[in-house]
């Protein structure tokens, strides 16, 4: 009964130990808008613009990109969010 409440109690241990390791964030993308609209990752998720363009009022950086009409946009094709992400 010993051996067998040891072995319970180690594979609790080794199985909430796996959960309570800080996982490190990964970037799924990343868009600096300056000049480009390619994903700074390496996951190739870039966007295509439709009518925006680029003016040199940027806050950060050289250029960004303007999106000054109603129907002003950039889109990437979908991906895999994952079960937890930030915007």
């Amino acid at each position: 009964m010993k051996t067998l409440r040891l072995l319970v109690t180690a594979f609790l241990f080794c199985f909430s130990s796996y959960f309570l390791v800080a996982q490190t964030p990964t970037l799924i993308a990343n868009w600096l808008f300056n000049s480009t609209l390619e994903d700074e990752t390496s996951n190739n998720h870039d966007l295509t613009n439709t009518t925006g363009s680029y003016s040199n009022d940027a806050v950060e950086g050289d250029y960004c990109l303007s999106l000054n009409c109603s129907d002003c946009y950039a889109s990437a094709d979908p991906f895999e969010l994952g079960n937890t992400f930030t915007i």
